[in-house]
């Protein structure tokens, strides 16, 4: 099977999404696992570190992980339009393609790192193969219903508290550990790589069942199933006009970013509490998230649209195109930085610090991508993923 031709808007997006993510699992690479969503659970939250904190939360947070999600809806389609124009039946280099993939996901987070989502998408792709033939307009309004489950969950989680024993009760409150737990987990990652894996392999499989059922399948698969609307309505090729794109865009971000902004007041007016920011107060960005992806993927169809950016397109694309290998990559270069197997920086560098981190990984893919998309047509891990699913028996 040959590779179909590549649409630039949807690598130039995946190539922007994958800069984003990294500037929110910096935090997971680097700091305790309660300072992902409290940021007052570990490290300094003034001056410097706040502004990035700030910055981060309203522009990336669960943002460019939406933008993924849709991505990969989009791409399932597309992937399957391909085989039909080749007269090849779809379903089996579906399931052979996720199936592989979902095997890349189980190294990567049982061997190096915890926070994969590629086992959760090839989850979700199992299922969303049936929805490929829906009507765009079926697709997005199935794709609400979903994305309503987690915001649901955490409401419903928040109001019964108050009748949950005492016990359970008291496990919530590693959502602002104390010293000892704190210097417990940061000691879990000053080891080597192998004594690391039980620890990562616990986290791992929590992420992979409760986790999974309660929020990720939900969240992923709501957000694929719009991809998919909007690469049938042509909203991610660049197809429509740059006022329908500008509209749009200025719509999204009209009613993402004051849901956002009103959340982190109500943060920190409710001072962190596990009560409500662990549960009700984390739907302000959930909802909010999706408006800003949306805003996002249309400001990037302006951009892909006009000549002026020619040159930062090609960057992105460039980073697109190596998708996977670069999301690998990153867990490759960050594992080294702040794991005890390499140079050990797990909980010593602030906010401010991380952000420095994130912003060389990144000059270093982008001139990785444009090198070897200038010799290469696919990256190292997407060789090996096509020829895995492309195998003949």
């Amino acid at each position: 099977m040959q590779t179909q031709t590549r649409i630039e808007s949807l690598d130039v997006l995946r190539g922007l999404a994958l800069i984003g993510i990294l500037v929110m699992n910096i935090q997971s690479f680097s700091m305790i696992e309660a300072a992902y969503g409290n940021p007052t659970a570990y490290g300094s939250l003034e001056g410097a570190n706040y502004w990035v904190w700030f910055f981060s939360h309203l522009f990336a947070d669960s943002k460019f992980m939406a933008i993924f999600s849709m991505l990969f809806g989009a791409g399932i389609v597309l992937f399957c339009e391909n085989a039909e124009k080749k007269d090849i039946h779809p379903a089996i280099l579906h399931y052979k393609r996720n199936f592989w993939l979902l095997v890349i996901g189980m190294i990567h987070a049982y061997l190096f790192w915890q926070g994969d989502i590629l086992v959760g998408y090839a989850l979700c792709a199992f299922i969303l193969y049936f929805a490929r033939n829906l009507k765009a307009s079926t697709l997005f309004k199935i794709g609400i219903v979903l994305l309503i489950v987690p915001p649901l969950i955490f409401y419903l989680l928040e109001i019964s508290l108050q009748y949950m024993p005492n016990d359970a009760y008291q496990d919530l409150q590693d959502w602002r550990p104390n010293s000892e737990k704190t210097a417990e987990e940061v000691a879990k990652y000053q080891v080597s790589f192998f004594q690391l894996i039980p620890f990562r392999a616990s986290r791992a499989f929590l992420a992979q069942t409760i986790l999974f059922g309660i929020y990720t399948f939900w969240r992923a698969a709501g957000m694929m199933l719009m991809g998919m609307a909007l690469y049938k309505w042509d909203f991610l090729t660049a197809k429509k006009s740059n006022k329908f794109y500008a509209i749009t865009a200025l719509i999204s971000a009209g009613i993402g970013f004051p849901i956002i902004l009103y959340g982190i007041q109500q943060h920190f007016a409710h001072n962190w509490s596990f009560e409500h920011s662990m549960f009700g107060g984390s739907n302000y960005n959930y909802v909010g998230s999706i408006f800003v992806a949306i805003f996002y993927s249309a400001m990037i169809q302006i951009m892909v649209k006009t000549p002026f950016f020619a040159w930062k397109r090609k960057i992105l694309s460039s980073l697109g195109k190596l998708a996977l290998t670069n999301y690998l990559g990153q867990t490759l270069i960050c594992s080294f930085i702040f794991y005890g197997y390499g140079l050990g920086l797990f909980g010593k560098l602030e906010r401010k610090e991380q952000i420095l981190v994130v912003l060389g990984v990144v000059v270093f893919q982008i001139i990785f991508s444009l090198l070897w998309t200038k010799f290469f047509r696919f990256g190292p891990m997407e060789k090996l993923w096509r020829k895995l699913y492309l195998k003949q028996k």
